[in-house]
């Protein structure tokens, strides 16, 4: 549901090339400065025609990442992150969602390792040159996609830090699908826990829980679904079931990723006469196909064209 409050995360000029191990070098900064910095600041998230802006807190408290972000124009909207869960408060709907933690910072996106394996699919190239964002110097990472079945980021690192001060989201032509920048930032030795605490009430408000792994572990549920036509590099990495919207029904959630994409399918039987979807979403990251009785929905931050190939092979495993 954080994609449904905020999605994360000026294509510039292109600048000397660094040495490979350089772009590892600079993940493993920043991997560990969105787990270990305080920091506070101003960003604006924009995709297509839509811009918001946003103000963030992110403290670390005994090892744990505490976060609180909300919106600084149009819904009043309110995001509260801990190592427990995410908590989203939606004014405009009086409703708040909460979810399972999330490992990645609501400041930009978190990447592995650069391992062989991601680099089959992935080419990782630091840039010498120094950029400024939110007036402080940057380096420029691009992170490319070798195939058309996943997109790549743009990141911008604090010289200092490694923080990313700014990510695009960026697909294989190099349109920006998406973008997060900050327009000021500062690192505070410390942040009182009480900036952490939602300004909101959340008063009688709806409250939405998605449910969280499964209590014996993903991996000892055996799917009753399977995607026959997998892009190469995605592998399954979980299984949950869920109650459906309907009575008696059940939502069978897989969840495949390639190391740094990922992709959910989410799939339930219908009742007769339930509306079904079908086709691409506005968004552009959610497909819906329909399999005898089954909804199919595929969503993710990947090419449309790998949302369709995937929900358009789902098949029941009885039926192989």
């Amino acid at each position: 549901m954080i994609r449904d409050c905020f999605r994360f995360l000026l294509l510039l000029t292109a600048v000397n090339v660094a040495a490979a191990d350089d772009a590892s070098a600079w993940l493993e900064r920043m991997s560990h400065a969105m787990q270990n910095l305080n920091y506070r600041g101003e960003l604006v998230h924009t995709k297509g025609d839509n811009s918001q802006t946003l103000a963030i807190i992110h403290g670390v408290f005994n090892g744990e990442v505490h976060e609180r972000l909300w919106s600084l124009d149009g819904p009043v909207r309110e995001i509260v992150r801990d190592d427990k869960q995410v908590r989203c408060i939606l004014a405009d709907q009086k409703t708040v969602v909460v979810e399972p933690r999330a490992s990645a910072s609501m400041s930009g996106p978190a990447f592995p390792q650069l391992t062989p394996e991601l680099q089959r699919f992935y080419d990782f190239v630091a840039h010498s040159k120094t950029q400024r964002i939110a007036g402080r110097p940057t380096r420029v990472l691009d992170v490319r996609p070798r195939d058309p079945y996943r997109y790549g980021y743009r990141l911008w690192l604090d010289v200092q830090t490694a923080l990313p001060l700014r990510s695009d989201l960026v697909s294989g032509d190099g349109e920006v699908i998406e973008k997060l920048y900050f327009i000021h930032v500062s690192f505070p030795e410390s942040i009182p826990a009480t900036d952490l605490k939602p300004e909101l009430s959340a008063e009688g408000y709806s409250q939405y829980r998605r449910p969280g792994p499964d209590p014996v572990g993903q991996q000892s549920i055996i799917p009753e679904w399977v995607i026959g036509d997998l892009p190469r590099g995605f592998r399954l990495e979980g299984v949950q079931r869920r109650p459906g919207v309907n009575a008696d029904s059940q939502v069978e959630h897989l969840v495949f990723s390639d190391g740094l994409a990922s992709v959910s399918v989410f799939i339930e039987e219908l009742p007769e006469g339930e509306e079904t979807m079908v086709g691409l979403a506005d968004t552009g990251q959610l497909y819906g196909t329909v399999y005898g009785r089954f909804q199919i929905t595929t969503m993710g931050d990947v090419p449309s064209r790998t949302l369709r190939r995937i929900g358009r092979s789902a098949r029941p495993v009885s039926s192989f």
